[in-house]
């Protein structure tokens, strides 16, 4: 079977808008020897319409918009922020739109724990799509859906990481007055190869017989914690930087090839609206309220700022704070450039090649996972404000040479 590139492998994300233009469906996405997907044509069923090459947004000038308006936020009603991953916006556009009858589009688990963008029209089907989920979702035919509910008159909200939101945009062509699009600030995405894998692997040796969800954030006492649940139970709970897949990809060694020269890790955002954690709030300008956990709002466009002024007039529990620009930038690294490659990448790389994502990441990890376990790594935690800096840079560095 013979097969047609559309974009570079390397700087593919794995946007589905390909997929999702075909007129004859002979695009599949599919994994390369590293887990992450990519789209391959069936030139024996291609009749060579070229709409997958037009589409991709690697192929296209993007419309990138200068930030508008600047927030500081977050829900006051701590029981609906909960499971949220800081402030709660995500959740009050999504039960926004639903209450006025419109359909939301989100990334959730399916029942094998696939991370998959999802609709929306009821509002019980929003927890789902509540905290950060740290891995590349499926996009699905959920493009070709958006088309359909706009053309039948439903206002639509679709939340994704910018990559998505740029395919989602290039695929429908033109704007369309109910469609309000919402990027998350993202950090870059991992092969959902990767979280499966270690699924598996900790229902193996935990013995654990059904996972519904797995947790990266939350306001429940669980933030930076990589948990496990059935349902409410909690079967698994460890910190960020003391677990292998949560810790490899905060440090980034675990990325897409394209999460690393990402265009939209820029100031200039691609959709209506951008939400994530306001990272460095009040560091340099003082905020007068407790800066843990609060989102950063940032309304891109006309319709992205008339639609948050309903959403603030229908709910009377949102704190709001402007903000500039300039706070959010230098907080954010995400807000001006990718991520680089971590110096364990290559490593990694070469050892998943061989034995695969569960010995591969702890072989690279296991030095750095042990001092984050260890008795000393928690008490310099604890002290870090009675250390001098200087000492702990010069500690944790030995320890990383002989990792």
């Amino acid at each position: 079977m013979e097969y047609k590139i559309i974009c570079p492998d390397e700087v593919c994300t794995g946007c589905s808008a390909c997929l999702n233009i075909c007129p004859v469906d002979c695009i599949l996405m599919k994994e390369n020897d590293l887990g992450e997907t990519h789209p391959k044509i069936d030139m024996s069923s291609c009749i060579f319409c070229n709409k997958c090459v037009d589409v991709c947004p690697n192929n296209v000038s993007l419309k990138f918009r200068q930030p508008r308006l600047v927030y500081a936020n977050w829900l006051e009603n701590s029981d609906k922020r909960k499971t949220c991953a800081s402030g709660g916006i995500g959740t009050i556009l999504s039960e926004t739109v639903i209450l006025s009858g419109g359909v939301v589009y989100g990334t959730k688990y399916d029942d094998d724990m696939m991370p998959i963008c999802s609709r929306a029209d009821k509002m019980g089907e929003l927890e789902a799509f509540k905290g950060s989920k740290y891995v590349q979702s499926d996009v699905g035919e959920t493009y070709l859906q958006v088309k359909r509910d706009l053309r039948n008159g439903l206002q639509v909200l679709y939340i994704g990481v910018p990559c998505q939101i740029a395919g989602l945009n290039t695929y429908l062509t033109k704007e369309y007055d109910k469609l309000i699009t919402c990027d998350l600030i993202c950090h870059g995405v991992s092969p959902a190869t990767y979280l499966l894998q270690e699924l598996n692997h900790l229902k193996k040796i935990h013995r654990l017989k059904t996972i519904t969800n797995c947790r990266f954030r939350g306001n429940d006492g669980n933030n930076f914690r990589f948990s496990l649940w059935n349902k409410d139970e909690e079967l698994y709970n460890k910190s960020a930087y003391a677990q292998y897949y949560f810790s490899a990809y905060l440090k980034a060694i675990t990325m897409r090839d394209c999460c690393y020269q990402c265009q939209y890790a820029r100031p200039e955002r691609i959709s209506d609206i951008t939400i994530g954690d306001f990272i460095g709030l009040g560091q340099e300008i003082p905020f007068p309220h407790n800066p843990e956990n609060v989102s950063v709002t940032m309304l891109n466009t006309e319709k992205g700022i008339s639609f948050w002024k309903s959403v603030e007039e229908k709910n009377k529990n949102i704190v709001s704070v402007e903000r500039t620009l300039e706070e959010a930038v230098k907080g954010g690294p995400s807000l001006r450039e990718p991520f680089s490659w971590h110096e364990y990448t290559p490593a990694f790389r070469r050892l998943y090649l061989k034995v695969g994502w569960v010995k591969a990441v702890r072989k690279v990890l296991r030095m750095d996972v042990f001092v984050s376990k260890s008795m000393f790594h928690n008490l310099l935690h604890k002290y870090t404000c009675r250390v001098p800096a200087q000492l702990i840079r010069k500690v944790l560095g030995k320890n990383k040479k002989r990792a």
